[in-house]
Order: structure tokens, then sequence, then C-alpha cells
């Protein structure tokens, strides 16, 4: 029960980048991507909407993932605190889902749902063999990196697969290095978080850091 309240509440601060970024824009994205398709240059505009939503899911996830470390120590008592440490991988499952949501426009546009339900089995084998490698050993961070393994490469599946179908000229590989990236900068905030040992100092270190950047 405590390692789900631990889960549940990295769970929250990982799901903000969906309420503040991608919920908006799918709830106009639905509608507005079978308009775009009629259009002439419509793969090129599937592309150029890829990549900002990509460059700007990042950037506001990576603020989330940065403030995460102080909000949950000022807010949460010690008990809660390690819930931290699972924010970064659950925040980027978000970022994933969305966008393997979004490549799979190109099996709906053709009329090949079905391939939806085939990729839906091909992820929750990956999602259970990850979750019985990790869980047992790491707890709930193991269940977020489970969580964050099997989008991954759900969504490079994804990718391939949707390409016979509708080819949106989306280029997979700065996504990958993007999102592993996104990563990396998580663990790094959190040993500045540790090294400093003052939520307020290191807050400031940041907003100065993102303000520079």
């Amino acid at each position: 029960l405590s390692d789900l309240g631990l889960y549940s509440l990295a769970a929250t601060f990982g799901g903000l980048v969906g309420t503040l970024v991608f919920g908006p824009f799918w709830s106009f994205w639905q509608v507005e991507r079978f308009r775009i398709k009629n259009n002439a240059n419509a793969k090129e505009s599937f592309r150029k909407i890829y990549n900002a939503l990509l460059c700007i899911g990042t950037i506001v996830g990576l603020l989330i993932v940065a403030y995460s470390f102080p909000i949950i120590s000022i807010m949460a008592s010690e008990s809660f605190q390690p819930a931290a440490s699972a924010v970064s991988p659950l925040l980027t499952v978000t970022i994933l889902t969305y966008l393997g949501w979004y490549l799979g426009f190109s099996f709906l546009v053709t009329g090949n749902s079905q391939e939806i339900a085939k990729n839906t089995f091909i992820f929750a084998i990956l999602l259970t063999i990850f979750l019985a490698i990790l869980t047992p050993t790491y707890g709930f961070v193991g269940s977020a990196y489970a969580g964050l393994a099997a989008n991954f490469i759900n969504l490079n599946v994804v990718y391939h697969r949707s390409r016979r179908y509708y080819d949106m000229h989306i280029d997979i590989k700065p996504t990958n290095l993007i999102l592993v990236a996104n990563i990396l900068l998580g663990y790094a905030f959190n040993a500045l978080f540790l090294a400093l040992d003052n939520p307020i100092l290191y807050m400031l270190v940041i907003t100065i850091i993102f303000l520079v950047i």
C-alpha cells in the first residue's frame, strides 16, 4: 500500500504534462487532423506539428520534473518524498503515450483501426514482461521504469508499423534521443537537489538555469 501511495503521488506529477500540454492539444487535434489530411502539404504539416508537440511537451515536462523534487519535499511528509524519483519516468510515459496516439492516426485514416488493437496486445505483453522483471526488485520505481521501457519500445513499434499505411515523414531518431536525454536530465536534477540539500536554494538555481536556457 505504501508503494502504491508513492507511485500515485509520482504519477500525479507525471500526468501534469498531459493536463497542461497534450490534453488541450488533443481535444483540438482529434478533429483537425482529418481536415489537414485533405491538404496538399498534409505530410509536411503532420511532421512539423509532431516536432513542435514533442519540443513543447519535453520542455514543460523538464520544468515539472525539475520542480517536483522541492515541491514534494515541502508539501509531503518525509515518508512520501521518495516518490520524486519516479516522476521523470512516469512523465516520460505520458509523453510517449500521446506521441504513440499521434502516430496511430496512420491506422485510422487508412481504415486499418484493427492494427491499433494488435498494437495494444503487443504493448500489453511488453508491459507485463517488464513489470514482472523490475517490480519485485525495485518496487514502485521499478514499475515506473517498466512502463517507460514498454512505452518506449511501443512507440517505435507503432512508428514502423504505421509508416506502411500512411507515412507522415516523421523521423523517430530525434524523438528517441530527446526522450533519453529527458530521463538523464531527471537524474541530474535529482543529484543537484540532493547535493544542495536546500529546496529554496535548489529552486533558485533551477530557475536561473531555465531562464538562461
